[in-house]
C-alpha cells in the first residue's frame, strides 16, 4: 500500500489553484454583512471568551427576536490563516431563518480536538441504544398482549 502525501492531501490551496479570488470574494462579503449588521445593531464583534487574541467570537442577532435558536461556525483555518472575520457572511442565511450566528476562532488543542471527533461519535451510539430500548420496550409490550390474549382464550388458566 502506499503512503499517503498528507500535504497533498489537505492542501486545497495547492489543489485549487484560484484560491485567492474565492478567499477575496469571501473577504468582501463579510466585510459587506458585517456592515449591514453592525448598521442595524444586529451585530457584536470580536467578543473575547479568552485570554489569546485568537479566542474571539463574532455574533449575528437575527431580526427575529431573541427566542431564536443558535448556530455556531466554528474556522479552525488548518491552522494556517484566516480568521472569523472572513467566514462573517455565512452568518447571513441563518439570520434570515431566525438563527443566531456565530463565527468563533479557536485554537484546537488536543482534547478540544478529541471532543470534536469523538461527540458525533457518542451521539452516534447513543441514537441507537435509545433504538435499542425502544425496540426491546415495543417487544416487552407485544409479548405482554400476546400472553393476555393467550390467557384469554385458554379462560385464564
Amino acid at each position: 500500500m502506499a503512503a499517503v502525501d498528507y500535504e497533498a492531501e489537505y492542501n486545497l490551496r495547492a489543489r485549487v489553484p484560484e484560491h485567492p479570488e474565492f478567499f477575496a470574494r469571501w473577504a468582501r462579503d463579510a466585510e459587506d454583512y458585517r456592515a449591514e449588521t453592525l448598521k442595524r445593531g444586529r451585530a457584536e464583534l470580536g467578543l473575547s471568551y479568552g485570554d489569546t487574541p485568537r479566542q474571539t467570537i463574532d455574533f449575528f442577532l437575527p431580526e427575529a427576536g431573541s427566542e431564536a435558536p443558535l448556530a455556531l461556525f466554528i474556522h479552525g483555518g488548518y491552522w494556517r490563516a484566516l480568521d472569523p472575520s472572513s467566514f462573517s457572511h455565512m452568518a447571513r442565511g441563518l439570520n434570515g431563518r431566525g438563527f443566531y450566528g456565530e463565527t468563533d476562532d479557536k485554537v484546537v488543542t488536543d482534547a478540544g480536538f478529541i471532543l470534536i471527533v469523538a461527540f458525533p461519535l457518542f451521539v452516534f451510539l447513543m441514537s441507537m441504544l435509545q433504538r435499542a430500548l425502544e425496540k426491546r420496550k415495543d417487544a416487552r409490550i407485544a409479548a405482554k398482549k400476546a400472553h393476555v390474549s393467550n390467557a384469554q382464550w385458554r379462560g385464564g388458566w
